[in-house]
């Protein structure tokens, strides 16, 4: 039950990071006010460092080797990931999206977490 709890909440990471890039790869006047303030980074801790903490439950490897693995993973899966997450289950606004696969990833996380811990 952790392993899948794990798995979905590594995909919610990598999605959130997804639609962080295609919101910033819009227009300038399309663009969102928080990519002007310091808010900007949390979409890039999302795809880059939280996905780490359920590999590490999933594969018991060292950090670093999981830290490559992820940007591997980013790069390769998550335009797929977001695509297919966009276009089946997408409210049609991406701010939102993105608030909601964060909160998922993170509540999903935790509740791995404490799964299997017990």
């Amino acid at each position: 039950m952790a392993t899948l709890l794990f798995v979905i909440s590594i995909v919610c990471f990598i999605t959130t990071f997804g639609i962080h890039s295609v919101i910033n790869n819009k227009s300038e006047i399309d663009k969102p006010m928080y990519l002007s303030t310091p808010l900007v980074f949390i979409p890039i801790i999302c795809g880059f460092i939280l996905p780490i903490i359920p590999f590490h439950y999933l594969l018991h490897y060292n950090w670093i080797l999981l830290s490559i693995g992820n940007i591997a993973v980013l790069y390769i899966l998550g335009p797929i990931i977001t695509k297919a997450y966009l276009v089946r289950l997408s409210t049609g606004n991406l701010g939102k999206d993105m608030v909601y696969t964060l909160g998922l990833g993170i509540v999903l996380l935790i509740i791995g977490i404490i799964v299997y811990h017990s």
